[in-house]
């Protein structure tokens, strides 16, 4: 593991620490302030509905009353982004609030992907195994057309658990994405040395050796001596 990712790796870590221990404070929304008068809150059932309701905590229950209401503006702003925010902290599987988040991003420039990013950071290893923080890493990433923090988080991650099938997924576009191929055999070896029975790393071990930009311009000599090694490695 390189030095950089290992310091990546502490910050990572320390940032989670700091939102475990301010999370409540910092993204509850006072709706009863000017700034929220003209978003007509919407709840999910009628008064005359009483079969089947979902019991949602009060504060849950406002908040979302006020997304549905932000939905219906069809509202892409600052104010919008702010409000995922808070869905997200209580419910961090919403995908509506995700996407609406990812349109604010797209629309509102005073908003910031490198700091969408690391918001992102101090929630993935708390909820690693969620489809939709992975997805939306992923538009971020993209959109920024920058992978290099990406090998810090995957280890902090992985560090957690090591066969998340996530993180390894995520790897893989990273990987194809930006044709990021050194210091990866090391990577894998490092990880089987922790665990050889480890099958998410043997499996991209197999994905990586078989990579098409390693092979492309590889001549029969050279796939033959891969192939002999890969033997004598198993």
């Amino acid at each position: 593991m390189q030095k950089k990712d290992k310091i990546e790796e502490k910050e990572i870590k320390s940032q989670q620490s700091n939102n475990e221990d301010n999370k409540e404070k910092q993204n509850v929304i006072n709706f009863k302030t000017d700034e929220w008068k003209d978003v007509t809150p919407i709840p999910q059932f009628s008064d005359n509905v009483q079969v089947l309701r979902i019991q949602y905590p009060e504060e849950y229950d406002i908040t979302l009353n006020y997304f549905r209401g932000i939905l219906d503006k069809q509202e892409l702003s600052e104010r919008a982004y702010n409000l995922t925010t808070s869905v997200l902290s209580m419910n961090p599987t919403n995908y509506a609030a995700w996407h609406l988040r990812r349109k604010c991003l797209d629309n509102c420039k005073s908003l910031s992907c490198q700091k969408e990013l690391e918001w992102l950071d101090t929630l993935m290893v708390e909820n690693q195994k969620n489809y939709q923080i992975w997805q939306h890493r992923k538009a971020i990433i993209d959109k920024l057309n920058d992978p290099s923090h990406e090998k810090a988080i995957l280890k902090a991650v992985f560090d957690e658990d090591s066969k998340n099938f996530h993180a390894w997924c995520h790897r893989i576009w990273v990987m194809r994405r930006f044709d990021i191929i050194e210091h990866e055999m090391e990577f894998i070896e490092d990880m089987l040395a922790d665990d050889i029975k480890n099958n998410s790393v043997w499996n991209y071990r197999f994905f990586f050796i078989n990579y098409e930009k390693i092979f492309k311009n590889a001549s029969d000599k050279q796939i033959n001596e891969i192939i002999k090694n890969e033997i004598k490695y198993a």
